[in-house]
């Protein structure tokens, strides 16, 4: 039996590597594929439990955790897949299983989905470019990533993010004037909950009926809850906090047009979900999101931070539901790319199997 070597966060946070690392998993073992999961960010639940609650000694304490986890499980894999983003997490976790990797002649699958690559390779990482090349294969979920690696001269090949149509019920918008808008991304700096917010207060201005739906948690939702309250929007927003990727299809049934209002971005799994169940998508245009959002075809782009246009294409969207089932309609077809059996050859590929 062919074993691989999975390098990754394990939930939670229910975040898209995270995910993605738990949804390959589970597909590579529905084909008979062994697979072990080496999280990269568990914390240590022995000894001195008290000093992991400090930044510093948390993340020597998870990286202690993760090398242990590499050392003991290594040896017995055939190939070793790393998903992989930018900054500490990667000079922390892929450098050294790389270098493991290719020194007990493993074949390594370097599968990179950071959304600030472009940033990443400008500053330090650009002496570590020799890491991409040491692996066998180098993967990218876009054309946007491909773009980035190229020009620091590091080829690569696109494998989409995994998405499981198959639990995701796809149903045309049908709604009036009561719309409900949804965003199911974290309360953190680089998804800009806060415009979203603002842009929504505009919406409701003139359908005052709409509802927003908020999914998830961060560092910023108390900011945020503060603002939904200073607005009078209280009644008119909910936030339900952390919801198990499992559930997220039963949410988006219930509600009509997505909100993306990210300022920093690769590929999001989230908006092939809302492709997935009908709903149509008013996004930013950041980073690798126009690789997978085509502007008036599958969804509506504006530009990151600019809460006022943004409010005007959720109206335009809200007010035109024709406009909403034509984009859904074009969008499933997008989301129909990202099934497992489209991208389990590609990997396989890679895998040399």
């Amino acid at each position: 039996m062919r074993k691989i070597l999975l390098i990754a966060p394990e939930p939670p946070p229910f975040g898209g590597m995270a995910n993605q690392a738990r949804l390959l998993s589970r597909r590579l073992s529905e084909i008979g594929v062994s697979v072990e999961l080496v999280p990269t960010n568990k914390v240590p639940t022995l000894f001195f439990t008290d000093i992991w609650t400090f930044p510093v000694f948390r993340t020597i304490g998870k990286w202690l955790v993760y090398m242990a986890g590499v050392a003991r499980s290594i040896h017995a894999c055939d190939t070793i897949h790393i998903l992989a983003c930018s900054h500490i997490y990667f000079y922390l976790n892929v450098v050294p299983a790389v270098i493991i990797g290719r020194l007990l002649n493993k074949r390594v699958v370097f599968n990179y989905r950071g959304g600030e690559a472009a940033s990443f390779f400008q500053g330090f990482a650009r002496h570590f470019l020799w890491i991409f090349k040491l692996a066998d294969a180098t993967v990218v979920p876009s054309g946007y990533l491909k773009s980035i690696f190229h020009k620091v001269g590091v080829e690569t090949k696109i494998i989409p993010n995994i998405s499981e149509m198959e639990r995701f019920r796809f149903e045309p918008p049908d709604y009036e004037k009561n719309v409900k808008f949804i965003c199911t991304r974290n309360f953190e700096a680089y998804y800009d909950i806060l415009t979203l917010v603002k842009g929504f207060r505009l919406v409701k201005n003139e359908l005052p009926d709409s509802f927003l739906t908020l999914i998830g948690e961060g560092s910023l939702k108390k900011e945020i809850v503060d603002f939904v309250d200073a607005s009078d929007l209280a009644g008119s927003v909910a936030f339900l906090g952390k919801i198990d990727a499992h559930d997220i299809p039963v949410y988006l049934t219930m509600h009509d047009i997505y909100v993306n209002s990210s300022i920093v971005d690769n590929y999001p799994i989230s908006l092939l979900e809302a492709f997935s169940s009908g709903l149509p998508v008013v996004s930013t245009s950041a980073g690798g999101i126009p690789y997978l959002v085509e502007n008036r075809v599958t969804g509506i782009l504006v530009e990151p931070g600019d809460h006022k246009t943004l409010a005007k294409e959720m109206l335009r969207l809200a007010c035109d539901p024709d406009l909403g089932r034509k984009l859904a309609a074009n969008a499933r077809r997008v989301a129909n790319d990202h099934s497992w059996e489209n991208i389990w050859p590609k990997l396989k590929a890679e895998y040399q199997w």
